[in-house]
């Protein structure tokens, strides 16, 4: 399913990593670890894990190009609610095929993406509350689905993109997508500018809108983890990022889409 997606490719081996020790982001303490073989296909109810530690034993090789052709570690139901949960090796991550509450759901390593938000043409609302990612090698979220996605009080570190929406129109359908961003943290992996290094990409075509408020950047000083761009626009048509309207962390957006204010993001070092 991933494969609707554009993919920002990176080479990651002078990269370092984050982890528990030096990462902005804190992961509790597991209650327990599950290895699971398959699989899990949840229902549209409350599934609450209680911190416990999960790891999908088929996933081999926790690479983009590792977990591309094998199943997620888990699919959520239209309607679902996945809570209080420690991935430490999700293969492909986690589906939700309509609307999807994330709370409190913590990626110690994201092998492809965190999770993936299904294409859909009726209006969906997904929600990511708390939680955190460390090391993406690519995007940590991406939404294919209509309406709002909305990351509240999220931790994300090491990654190239923070969150996508779905650059092909012909699988993901024209629909806008609404990306709601607030009283989160993130601190980049400071690949530069060529390597698509960006908080948000969003398509203008389709009129996605972006609301940013209280999001602070660490590392945005420091070149091994800076943060190249808050936004970018994506044209449909091209297939290419809109260079024009490319924005800083620490100036307005530009865009139609890329439309934020700089005193929403905060620059803590």
């Amino acid at each position: 399913m991933y494969s609707l997606f554009v993919l920002s490719l990176v080479l990651l081996s002078a990269v370092p990593l984050a982890n528990a020790a030096n990462s902005i982001c804190s992961i509790p303490s597991a209650t327990g670890s599950v290895s699971v073989s398959k699989m899990m296909v949840l229902s549209s109810g409350v599934t609450d894990f209680g911190n416990k530690r999960y790891t999908a034993s088929y996933a081999k090789d926790c690479s983009v190009n590792g977990a591309a052709n094998i199943d997620h570690i888990m699919s959520v139901a239209d309607g679902g609610t996945v809570q209080n949960l420690i991935l430490a090796n999700p293969g492909k991550g986690i589906w939700c095929q309509g609307s999807c509450t994330l709370k409190n759901v913590y990626f110690e390593k994201v092998c492809y993406h965190a999770a993936g938000f299904a294409p859909s043409t009726s209006s969906k609302t997904v929600l990511v509350s708390g939680g955190a990612a460390l090391n993406a090698p690519d995007k940590i979220f991406t939404a294919g689905n209509k309406g709002t996605t909305t990351i509240d009080g999220f931790c994300g570190d090491s990654f190239t993109s923070a969150i996508l929406s779905c650059g092909d129109k012909a699988n993901c359908g024209s629909v806008q997508r609404n990306i709601v961003i607030k009283n989160s943290k993130f601190r980049g992996k400071g690949l530069g500018s060529g390597q698509g290094l960006q908080l948000v990409s969003l398509n203008p075509s389709m009129k996605d809108t972006l609301s940013l408020s209280n999001v602070q950047l660490y590392g945005y000083k420091t070149s091994s983890t800076t943060l190249s761009y808050a936004c970018r626009e994506w044209d449909l048509n091209s297939a290419k990022t809109i260079a024009s309207t490319a924005s800083k962390p620490t100036e307005n957006g530009k865009g139609t889409s890329c439309n934020y204010k700089a005193s929403s993001i905060t620059i803590v070092n």
